[in-house]
């Protein structure tokens, strides 16, 4: 059987916390990698929920990257209720991430130390699971190499033996 879902909820926001910190000094950073469809739009849902109840540290930035991500969220769009639909517009609950520039910066950012940046607790909702391509890759070795003590990378369903995400797994690192 599924795991209920708002627990699966509740356990994410406690982690993300833990992990994110709150506004100030040293706040986190954590990449959710997930399929484009279904997956991400459940994980967006639940960044959301857990936003409008406080579950989420003060300030913190939500980015969507992947351009299938994109695509599948204007479909789900479609077909939820308006006050879910509206969740998916961009710049209404999220940033998107959109194009090489766009990405390229926010990586760039990642990496560098500067307080004014690390002072921002920021969540990256990004498609290949299993970090083998696609933006979560690049985005999992940038949070590796930040300057943050204070990050985590969360992938939302089965790795294949040999893939980054089961190598990163099986190597239990921070």
């Amino acid at each position: 059987p599924h795991p209920d879902f708002t627990k699966e909820v509740e356990r994410l926001g406690r982690r993300l916390r833990q992990t994110l910190g709150d506004f100030g000094n040293d706040a986190g950073i954590a990449l959710i990698a997930g399929f484009s469809f279904g997956r991400a739009q459940e994980i967006i849902l639940a960044l959301h929920h857990l936003s409008e109840n406080d579950g989420l540290p003060r300030g913190t930035r939500i980015y969507v990257d992947g351009k299938l991500t994109h695509r599948m969220n204007s479909i789900a769009a479609k077909y939820l209720p308006a006050d879910k639909a509206a969740i998916f517009k961009n710049g209404n609950f999220f940033i998107n991430v959109e194009g090489e520039d766009e990405r390229a910066f926010l990586i760039e950012e990642i990496t560098r130390s500067e307080i004014d940046f690390m002072a921002i607790p920021k969540i990256i909702v990004s498609s290949s699971n299993d970090l083998r391509a696609g933006p979560s890759e690049r985005y999992a070795k940038a949070i590796l190499k930040s300057a943050s003590r204070r990050r985590l990378i969360a992938t939302t369903g089965f790795m294949e033996d040999g893939s980054p995400g089961r190598m990163l797994m099986d190597r239990n690192l921070d």
